[in-house]
């Protein structure tokens, strides 16, 4: 999440850790609903673009440096 941007305190929030220090146990009792929402919607966009579209792009299957065929068409899977 540090990659992606968001601070230790926003982190710590969304993540649902437990503030134990007087001033949020007793004080700071406020949700933080908007900054966890804006802060879930960037770490979603970072995983998006970091995890998500790389793992769509596979290497072709290789063996013994030869680009391997199931003998499927290109558009075998096409529905149209």
């Amino acid at each position: 999440m540090g990659k992606a941007g968001l601070g230790i305190e926003i982190r710590n929030r969304l993540q649902n850790h437990a503030l134990t220090d007087v001033a949020s146990v007793r004080y700071d009792l406020f949700h933080y609903w908007k900054q966890k929402k804006e802060a879930s919607a960037i770490w979603e966009d970072w995983l998006i673009k970091n995890v998500v579209e790389p793992s769509t792009k596979l290497p072709e299957p290789v063996k013994n440096g030869q680009p391997m065929s199931f003998g499927l068409r290109d558009d075998a899977f096409d529905k149209g």
